[in-house]
């Protein structure tokens, strides 16, 4: 035979919720036991436990009970609880006598701990299901639970929730003070909390060791007290700012002094601490020591002024952040009339948007370096002149921002000194004309012209008349002003696509791109004409000549200087002074033009 309980009174339910309420309670341990102990009085049951539920993880919160085997931390699986139902259908369960019910019999709560009688409610906190507050006993109950104690043990959930909800977020408020007042104190930059009048009320060791002085000497004072007297005004109307609410924060570079009377060049940042009503309350700063880098700025300074290179810092937004000297003289501007303009100033506007474009994709990392030199490449005078220039660009970090160090030089002299060889390698060095290496070349390139549908292709080989004589009688200078007065004649008469050159000696040579042998007779003779007309540093100035022409791309060049040279010789056999053309160049039998000038 089952032992019963009886049900309280409803006013002795009353009774205890009402002291339950009126009870000061700040321990949550405290609190929990006296809602199990007079919850249990109010239902006359033995048992009350306080769960939180995580998943199927069933978590014994506090318990009071006389059974053994539940204690305070114990774990359960939910399912093997009476509490399931209760969080299955997020409402009160209770059972006066679970021994009737067919379908509990088997429970584990009831095979275990032969628990009759059970009424659980949810408990939330924070709106979201926490876990339960729930009664139980051995004994069965004498009827089953009246709508008051039902609501009675809500209340005292609900109790129980937001007491819980309470001390959760007290906890977080202390974890977050504590973690606020840890990472305050052992920053590694000087931080420092001050009132709306400016007076410091609490620093970090960090600060300390930036300004030299224990804490009790900065507490109570006002940052002016060790700032750099030229600095002070500085803050004066962004503090005022702050705690007008006008703005939230901001950030300045200022000079402090340090106890021992050195100078400490450091960047102030502040941000506004407001309360809970939004009004202005503390202000928490922070310094962050630059001494050393400015050390390393003026080094560096120091550095960019010694080398002889034009030298420009260039800030993010593409403007100048400083120049040396050598760029002083190179641009024609002063450091003062160039700082803080855009770098395009110093570019011509037809390349500008590139030369930008080259400087915003230069190097991301710092030490990385960007070489650019093409022949586009152009800088721009205050005068307005323009130079040829390469640039080099590396990525660095100056006065805490990311720069770009350029280095620009100047290669008008190099690029004249290049062309200079080019014309030095690809020219006769006594008459200008191209040398026999570029017109073998150029013969090569037409007669390639020739597979790709050029008509004709003609070469002229000339030799001067007796010219060992005229060194003989009048020496090699005169022998040179004859060949150079010879090459004058050639550049006067033939065509922008004609290529005249010294191929040696008195021998020279043009050629006649896109002109057949009729043509290139014509030519010939006109030439012959010409060095009869052209005035000489001696007199009788003559030359043989010989043509020959190509409009069969199956026939060698060499078959081509073969046939030309043959028809030269052809000229001086027929007494000098004369033109002689190859019908064919494989065949090259010469024909003379008749008459001479």
């Amino acid at each position: 035979m089952k032992a019963t309980t009886d049900a309280p009174a409803n006013a002795d339910c009353l009774r205890e919720l009402h002291a339950l309420l009126v009870e000061h309670f700040t321990e949550f341990d405290a609190f929990a036991e006296a809602c199990l102990d007079r919850g249990r009085r109010m239902l006359g049951l033995t048992t009350g436990i306080i769960s939180h539920i995580s998943g199927q993880d069933y978590e014994v919160v506090k318990v009071r009970t006389p059974l053994d085997g539940l204690h305070d931390g114990d774990h359960f699986t939910l399912a093997d609880t009476y509490c399931a139902a209760v969080i299955e259908r997020v409402a009160p369960v209770g059972y006066a006598h679970v021994g009737e019910l067919p379908d509990m019999r088997n429970h584990p709560v009831y095979v275990g701990l032969q628990l009759e009688s059970y009424l659980g409610v949810p408990l939330r906190v924070g709106g979201a299901i926490y876990g339960t507050l729930n009664f139980s006993d051995t004994a069965v109950r004498s009827q089953n639970f009246t709508a008051l104690e039902i609501e009675c043990i809500e209340a005292m959930a609900a109790l129980l929730g937001r007491f819980i909800e309470a001390e959760q977020a007290d906890r977080a408020l202390a974890e977050r003070e504590q973690l606020f007042a840890q990472s305050f104190r052992h920053a590694l930059i000087g931080k420092a909390l001050a009132t709306p009048e400016r007076r410091i009320i609490e620093v970090n060791p960090a600060l300390c060791h930036l300004l030299g002085y224990p804490r009790e000497a900065l507490i109570e004072h006002t940052p002016d007290a060790f700032t750099h007297p030229d600095d002070r005004h500085l803050t004066d109307d962004l503090y005022r700012e702050l705690f007008a609410g006008e703005r939230e924060h901001f950030e300045i570079e200022k000079r402090y002094l340090h106890a021992d009377g050195r100078i400490v060049h450091a960047r102030l940042g502040i941000a506004l601490v407001r309360h809970a009503d939004g009004r202005p309350w503390l202000a928490i700063g922070q310094l962050v020591d630059l001494t050393a880098a400015k050390q390393r700025e003026r080094e560096l300074y120091a550095l960019l002024e010694a080398v002889p290179e034009a030298l420009v810092v260039v800030g993010e937004a593409l403007e100048v952040v400083r120049v040396n000297a050598a760029a002083e003289q190179l641009f024609g501007y002063s450091r003062g009339a160039l700082i803080g303009q855009p770098v395009g100033l110093l570019m011509p506007e037809q390349v500008r948007k590139r030369q930008l474009e080259l400087l915003r994709d230069g190097p991301a990392q710092a030490h990385d370096v960007r070489h650019v030199d093409n022949t586009e490449l152009r800088g721009l005078r205050a005068d307005g002149s323009e130079f040829p220039c390469e640039i080099s660009m590396t990525a660095t970090e100056i006065e805490g921002q990311q720069r770009s160090l350029v280095a620009v030089r100047d290669v008008t002299e190099r690029r004249r000194m290049q062309a200079e060889l080019v014309r030095l390698a690809e020219s006769d060095p006594l008459t200008g004309l191209a040398n026999r290496r570029v017109f073998d070349q150029t013969l090569t390139r037409e007669h390639a012209r020739l597979r790709r549908g050029c008509p004709a292709l003609s070469l002229v080989l000339l030799d001067l008349d007796h010219f060992k004589r005229v060194n003989d009688r009048f020496g090699h200078a005169v022998g040179d002003r004859v060949l150079v007065r010879l090459a004058q004649v050639l550049r006067e008469i033939v065509r922008e696509t004609d290529l005249p050159a010294r191929l040696g000696g008195e021998e020279f040579g043009v050629l006649l791109p896109d002109t057949g042998l009729a043509a290139a007779g014509v030519f010939a003779e006109r030439l012959r004409k010409a060095l009869h007309r052209a005035d000489w540093p001696i007199p009788e100035v003559t030359a043989s000549i010989g043509v020959a022409a190509l409009c069969d791309a199956s026939v060698s060049t060499e078959s081509l200087y073969r046939a030309a040279d043959q028809a030269l010789y052809a000229a001086k056999g027929a007494g000098r002074d004369r033109v002689m053309l190859a019908d064919t160049p494989c065949v090259g039998r010469p024909i003379p033009i008749q008459g001479k000038a």
